[in-house]
């Protein structure tokens, strides 16, 4: 018996498979991009897993109602042209999700409130806290701070369909309100500039008529307050921030904002409304930026950065949320709606990891003004601008190369100041203790002032606002 010689040959096995037999996703995982985001939903899903409000059952695993297909009827260039759009609409999706915004969600949350109870001076209510949220993309979280009395709540959104959301939930209550927004706005170094300073991301019952005094909001001063039991609102900022360049512009931004504040070179700043702190999520590499001049562990950083981060901890408390210092606790970009992108390698990453510091992980913390600060071994009281000189000397002593000899730095930028002998020396700038920088500064801060140096300095700090 014989037998045909072309018999087609039907094969169920595809040979260009684009996705890994898996199981689906619970339906309480799939979002639809019509509705609001709730982080709630996401607390079962497992920390690997992050479907997107894109993704449906269909696309986890094939079916059989999937026509299939021989070798010979479709070409390999064909499959591999239709995997490119697949993948190119892919990132075109996450590129919009993230100019939306990124939600913490998971046990970002809870570390968050947390967070937000120990700030308070309240036992068991937040009637002393004011909070703004940005780009939280539910109502979930508000109402958790409802359920605490938290004094009010500001929710900020940068998608149209989440202000919406919000915006409606805000119109039933009256110390809620919502606006379509971002932090970039409010700190002033975003696109959009701003004729005036937007009051209304401070609180949501500001009254413009009435007198600050008569709301309980006073600046940020460094004198302590006349009496404990005087009850002063304080702004908290919450915001997730996906890139440590962002980062990096924001913590960078509150300086700006703290020097401009207490020099009234600018009264419209952040700290106009009392002592506003942030929270936020950091990677590695900003974290240690920040923290190097106080840990010794650190010192492998650049000249620059310490002096940076010296400015930095003068005004500001930072402190790592969840964890104790020496094993600080992060997150993954799994802790966030739409997932963080894959942060870049950096310098000194090995020795980073030796310290617990991961750079894959964001890392919480609060950043709070200090409400005492002294230069030289002397308090600094009211408002002044000593402190802008002395961002302004930090500054230039970061920008000399590490091996300059102390006396050269010094004679060449202050050269008419009289500064004793003992306090130069035969030493490296990079190598000075900050105590010793600042005696140097007490004697060169009458000529640094008059500098043109410190005019460009105080120019620079100026926030952009349209006029």
């Amino acid at each position: 018996m014989r037998f045909p010689r072309k018999i087609p040959w039907i094969s169920t096995i595809r040979k260009f498979p684009t996705v890994a037999f898996q199981n689906p996703p619970p339906e309480s995982a799939i979002i639809d991009s019509s509705q609001v985001f709730d982080p709630e939903k996401w607390l079962s899903i497992p920390e690997d897993s992050t479907p997107t409000s894109s993704e449906s059952p269909s696309e986890f695993l094939t079916t059989s109602s999937e026509s299939l297909e021989s070798p010979e009827s479709t070409s390999t260039s064909d499959v591999i042209e239709n995997e490119k759009k697949k993948t190119s609409g892919a990132s075109e999706d996450a590129e919009e999700n993230r100019a939306d915004g990124h939600a913490p969600i998971k046990w970002a949350l809870s570390v968050l409130m947390q967070s937000l109870q120990k700030s308070s001076k309240m036992t068991t209510s937040l009637s002393d806290i004011d909070v703004t949220l940005f780009n939280f993309h539910s109502t979930r979280f508000a109402e958790r701070l409802l359920n605490r009395n938290v004094s009010s709540v500001v929710m900020v959104e940068s998608s149209h369909v989440f202000s919406k959301n919000a915006k409606k939930f805000a119109s039933k209550l009256p110390n809620v309100s919502a606006y379509r927004a971002d932090i970039y706005t409010l700190m002033g170094v975003g696109r959009k500039k701003t004729a005036q300073f937007p009051t209304k991301l401070m609180f949501a019952d500001y009254q413009k008529d009435a007198a600050p005094e008569d709301q309980n909001i006073r600046p940020w001063t460094l004198e302590p307050p006349e009496s404990d039991e005087q009850r002063l609102r304080r702004p908290h900022l919450l915001a997730v921030l996906p890139t440590v360049t962002i980062q990096k512009t924001i913590v960078d931004s509150l300086i700006q904002h703290a020097l401009l504040h207490h020099s009234g070179h600018d009264t419209n700043t952040v700290f106009r409304f009392g002592e506003t702190n942030l929270m936020t999520f950091l990677s590695a590499g900003i974290l240690s930026q920040f923290i190097c001049s106080s840990d010794d562990r650190l010192g492998f950083l650049s000249h620059q950065h310490r002096r940076h981060s010296a400015l930095f901890q003068k005004l500001f408390d930072l402190k790592i949320l969840g964890s104790g210092d020496s094993n600080p606790c992060g997150f993954k970009s799994t802790s966030f709606h739409p997932q963080l992108p894959a942060n870049k390698r950096v310098t000194h990453e090995k020795k980073l990891g030796e310290l617990n510091l991961n750079i894959s992980l964001q890392y919480p913390v609060q950043i709070s003004p200090k409400s005492h600060v002294a230069i030289y071994g002397k308090s600094i009281s009211g408002m002044g601008r000593v402190l802008v000189d002395y961002g302004c000397f930090l500054t230039q002593i970061g920008r000399q190369p590490n091996a300059k000899n102390v006396e050269q730095v010094v004679r060449t930028l202050w050269p008419e100041s009289s500064i004793p002998s003992d306090l130069l020396g035969d030493h490296k700038i990079g190598q000075l203790p900050l105590d010793h920088l600042e005696s140097i500064f007490h004697h060169i801060q009458e000529e640094l002032s008059t500098t043109q140096i410190a005019h460009s300095y105080c120019n620079e700090l100026k926030i952009k606002r349209v006029v």
